[in-house]
C-alpha cells in the first residue's frame, strides 16, 4: 500500500501473546500500533488519547469486553474504524456491534495475510465480513420474509412463545386464547414450515433469529 503517513492502531486483547504476535506482525512501514492493551478500559482510554486510524478489538475481555467498549465509544460519540478479532461471533452479536460503528470481522483461526487485507479495507473506508457470515445472515434474512409470508400475525407470535419451551397450557395463557387453539395453530405451522415437530420448530427459530 503506498502512503505517506501509516496506518495507527490500537490493539485491545487479553492474551499477552496474541499482543506480541500481532506487533511483531504489524512491525512495517505500512502499520504504526499506538497502543497495545490487555483489557476493555485501557482500549477506551487509548482511543480517546491517541485517535487510532483503526482499532482491533478482542470481543472476549475480563471485566469490560469488546462490546463494553463499543457501547462507551458510541455512548461518548467517539467514531473509531473497527475491526472485531474472535474466535466466533454470533451473527446478532455482530449485527448490535454494526450499529456501534464496527467495520468487519476477522476470525482468529484466519491467516495473518487476511487481517492485514482486513485492516487495509477498513483504514479505506470499506467493510470486512468473512463468507460464511455474509451468507448466514442472507440465509436468515430470507427466511425471516418467507415466515412473515407464510404465517400470520398470531401464528408468529405462536411460534415466538413456543420456541422459549413453553408448552401448549402456558403458551394458552401468555397469548390469553384456548389450549385447543394452540393445538391447532401449532399444526398449521408446522405444515406451513415444513416442520416434523416442537423441537424442529425450536430450532428453526432459534437459527433464524425468530426468538
Amino acid at each position: 500500500m503506498n502512503s505517506s503517513k501509516p496506518i495507527s492502531l490500537v490493539i485491545a486483547d487479553d492474551h499477552q501473546m496474541t499482543l506480541d504476535g500481532l506487533d511483531l506482525l504489524l512491525n512495517e512501514p505500512e502499520f504504526s500500533v499506538l497502543a497495545s492493551v490487555c483489557d476493555g478500559k485501557k482500549a477506551i482510554q487509548a482511543v480517546q488519547q491517541l485517535h487510532p486510524d483503526v482499532l482491533l478489538l478482542d470481543v472476549s475481555m475480563a471485566e469490560t469486553d469488546g462490546f463494553g467498549v463499543l457501547q462507551e465509544l458510541y455512548r461518548q460519540g467517539i467514531v473509531c474504524k473497527t475491526l472485531l478479532y474472535t474466535y466466533q461471533m454470533e451473527d446478532q452479536r455482530l449485527l448490535e456491534a454494526m450499529t456501534w460503528g464496527v467495520r468487519g470481522v476477522v476470525l482468529k483461526s484466519m491467516s495473518p495475510a487476511m487481517l492485514l487485507m482486513a485492516i487495509r479495507k477498513v483504514y479505506m473506508g470499506g467493510q470486512w465480513l468473512e463468507m460464511e457470515t455474509i451468507s448466514r445472515m442472507l440465509e436468515r434474512d430470507v427466511n425471516q420474509h418467507r415466515v412473515a409470508a407464510l404465517l400470520s400475525a398470531r401464528e408468529l407470535e405462536l411460534v415466538r412463545v413456543a420456541a422459549k419451551g413453553y408448552r401448549n397450557q402456558a403458551i394458552a395463557a401468555q397469548l390469553h386464547i384456548q389450549e385447543g387453539t394452540v393445538r391447532i395453530h401449532l399444526h398449521n405451522i408446522y405444515q406451513k414450515l415444513g416442520l416434523d415437530g416442537r423441537g424442529a420448530l425450536i430450532a428453526f427459530a432459534q437459527k433464524n433469529g425468530l426468538i
